[in-house]
């Protein structure tokens, strides 16, 4: 089993070699828990709606005293699956008390935050197993800019 808690959210370039490295340490059958910060957490959509950034502040430490990009639950088991994982359970879930959110943008969100059932937690958790090959090259979901074959669609 490999813990990977809080760090996908600090990769300066590219989790796929992370990711990849992980999948090769596994024995077939082997588990990765993952954890890392959900960017549609129910304040990071409030925050949107009411024009407020939801982008982490610059930090005195540099790309290493700040997440560097967040990921959506989606995001991350379309990531795990790419990278040879089968996913076990994944969900989402609060970690710590928030600061009171805006009522008012909460009220007029309502119908779209009630369609997204429980996917707004703070935090992703991820158990996956590892039970094929991670593909060749970059998901295109997560990836541009490379040169043409190296992004691949899911």
């Amino acid at each position: 089993m490999v813990l990977c808690c809080e760090i996908l959210e600090h990769l300066l370039m590219n989790p796929v070699t992370v990711l990849g490295e992980i999948h090769r340490l596994l024995v077939p059958g082997g588990h990765l828990v993952l954890t890392t910060p959900n960017l549609a957490r129910l304040a990071n959509v409030v925050h949107l709606s009411i024009g407020n950034s939801i982008s982490d502040a610059y930090s005195a430490y540099g790309p290493y005293g700040r997440h560097n990009r967040e990921y959506t639950s989606t995001e991350v088991r379309l990531l795990l699956e790419f990278m040879g994982f089968e996913i076990e359970e994944l969900f989402t879930a609060d970690g710590y008390r928030e600061a009171p959110l805006d009522e008012r943008a909460l009220a007029a969100l309502a119908p779209v935050l009630l369609a997204r059932g429980d996917d707004l937690g703070q935090f992703t958790f991820v158990r996956a197993r590892k039970i094929g090959e991670p593909r060749e090259g970059l998901p295109a979901n997560l990836f541009r800019s490379y040169p043409p074959g190296v992004i691949v669609p899911l």
